[in-house]
């Protein structure tokens, strides 16, 4: 348990290879593409450049960071629950604001500071809309296909857990000093927010988390994806219908349409 997984590793010009014991991914640096092939398919003799590599976190801390980031979550469900209040003033748009920006920012940075941590960089950072509906702020990190599990596992986890963990301490210094229904308000937003993340369906973090886990990588071409995964792909299209079918007829509802 306190072990950490190890691999071998060979990284030139042309690209990097990750060599597990069952499968070995593979970065073509000229195409940018990502591939995984049988380990007991490599060339012969193609070992003899490789380096051990230990991964950065152990097999405990993994699995300490997912079940303390569920601890985390409950909390803030807690928190939240027995919070709940509309009683806002003037200056909470202004204050929401601020907060969420702040979130995002530290959330990403989380991410790309594990990877750091791990040894591999990030790709870009961006914004696209997640099923054509779902607006989302990203960090691209394909190398964490590079990872042993254990790291990614931490890499995944950090941004929602970092995130969580601000927000109890808010919530504990709101509760005690400061009393303020606008940073309550905004807190419960993110934790539905984070709540949404953590799921394992829509791209999320959760699901990214469930990958490594299950030591799993998702391809591209969806049909070699496990059943359980294409399951969840499908579930992730109607949690989105849904959605857009809801936006759609409440926006008519407003407009008393």
């Amino acid at each position: 348990m306190f072990a950490r997984p190890t691999a071998e590793r060979i990284r030139d010009h042309s690209g990097e290879l990750l060599i597990c014991s069952d499968i070995t991914v593979i970065f073509d640096k000229a195409s940018g593409r990502y591939f995984q092939v049988p380990t007991k398919k490599l060339p012969a003799g193609i070992r003899n450049n490789a380096v051990d590599v230990i991964a950065r976190f152990s097999t405990v801390f993994a699995w300490g960071t997912v079940i303390s980031g569920i601890l985390l979550l409950i909390t803030n469900m807690v928190f939240s629950f027995f919070g709940q209040t509309t009683d806002v003033s003037h200056r909470f748009p202004l204050l929401f604001t601020i907060y969420i920006i702040a979130s995002v920012f530290i959330h990403e940075c989380a991410h790309i500071f594990a990877l750091k941590i791990c040894g591999q960089t990030f790709d870009k950072v961006g914004f696209k809309l997640h099923y054509g509906i779902l607006p989302a702020f990203y960090v691209r990190m394909n190398k964490s296909n590079l990872l042993l599990w254990t790291d990614k596992v931490v890499v995944h986890c950090a941004g929602i857990w970092i995130n969580l963990a601000i927000n109890v301490v808010l919530f504990v210094l709101n509760y005690r000093f400061w009393q303020s229904a606008d940073i309550n308000v905004s807190l419960e937003f993110a934790v539905v927010t984070l709540m949404a993340n953590a799921l394992p369906v829509l791209s999320s973090d959760g699901f990214r988390v469930l990958l490594a886990l299950s030591k799993v990588n998702e391809f591209r071409e969806r049909t070699r994806n496990p059943k359980w995964i294409r399951a969840i792909r499908i579930l992730s299209w109607v949690i989105v219908t849904i959605y857009g079918i809801y936006m759609v007829i409440s926006f008519y509802l407003e407009l008393g349409l």
